[in-house]
């Protein structure tokens, strides 16, 4: 847990102007951002002791006190600083609820080179007893290997964590053979992985660390009338994960680049089915993979993507029929 050194005496939100939120909204780093962000960042500190102290079950861990996870919330909220203290309360809780901090320490132990030592490698990516398992039916490559069975991440051109998925060809089905209990504590468990690199990124370059995210729409269909009823409900499951993670984890996504798009008509129907209006700003539609290659170098990209890198599970994975 964090230790918490309570505020003294009550501390208001900061009435913000304009002007005010537009110079905030250009912030790279989390420190030293001016009256205005401290203001807001008191007022989150506040909030935070007030919770704990009303219920001690809601203390942080390290990562989730810091003033970093604060500023996540109030970028998320424009710095609506009443709103982004309501969300990270409402986070705790949820973090208390799906027992995420036992998480983030199964994470940080089993991966010491990184958490510990100032690695660019992680020891392993499978934390969870299910991850393996969820990976074949929901594979994501964020890292390639190296000697020793290590894991190197993998960055775009300006040190985002890049991260490449096929959301079309999910298998749905395949979650719910798992089940959808197993499928949904392994992705709260990567996502909790995914922020915890995020936060030691930001703190070693001095600045916000965010993920560049390459969505290979291939196979991607918004109505599927003939899913199954294993399908429509691993996709329902999903949803419904997606939906807790953008909460308890806001301010994360730098660039969401999608390739391969079954129609241009459906860009705007993709981009509303899959993140919220405020997000729309971050998605790039790429036209090739030498588009792709203007914002993440070869080394960093799978093959099947114009890289260098194998091109894992993703494509080579038959979804059940």
């Amino acid at each position: 847990m964090a230790t918490i050194v309570p505020s003294s005496g009550q501390v208001p939100p900061p009435a913000l102007g304009a002007e005010d939120k537009g110079a905030l909204s250009e912030l790279t780093s989390w420190v030293d951002g001016g009256q205005a962000h401290a203001e807001c960042l008191a007022y989150m500190r506040w909030r935070r002791d007030e919770a704990v102290s009303s219920d001690a079950s809601l203390a942080p861990s390290v990562e989730m006190g810091s003033d970093l996870r604060l500023h996540r919330f109030l970028v998320s909220t424009q710095w609506d600083s009443q709103a982004a203290a309501d969300a990270y309360v409402q986070a705790l809780r949820w973090r208390r609820d799906r027992c995420m901090d036992a998480v983030r320490d199964r994470v940080v132990a089993a991966n010491p080179s990184f958490f510990q030592n100032g690695a660019d490698h992680l020891d392993t990516l499978y934390v969870g007893e299910d991850d393996a398992a969820v990976q074949a039916v929901q594979p994501r490559t964020f890292t390639r290997e190296v000697d020793g069975g290590k894991h190197a991440l993998l960055f775009d051109k300006i040190g985002n964590l890049v991260i490449v998925e096929c959301p079309g060809l999910v298998d749905n089905q395949g979650i719910m053979a798992l089940g959808a209990a197993k499928w949904t504590a392994s992705f709260f468990g990567s996502n909790e992985l995914t922020v915890l690199l995020l936060d030691e990124l930001s703190r070693r370059q001095g600045r916000i660390i965010l993920t560049c995210k390459i969505m290979d729409m291939t196979g991607m269909k918004l109505v599927n009338p003939f899913a199954s009823k294993e399908e429509k409900e691993g996709e329902r499951a999903a949803k419904d994960a997606g939906s807790q993670v953008s909460a308890a984890y806001p301010t994360t996504t730098f660039k969401m680049i999608l390739l391969n798009l079954p129609g241009a008509s459906m860009a705007g129907p993709i981009v509303k089915a899959i993140a919220p209006a405020r997000s729309a700003k971050k998605f790039i539609f790429a036209k090739s993979n030498d588009e792709l290659k203007t914002f993440v170098d070869a080394a960093s990209l799978p093959r099947k993507l114009g890289g260098e890198l194998p091109d894992g599970l993703q494509w080579v994975a038959k979804k059940k029929k």
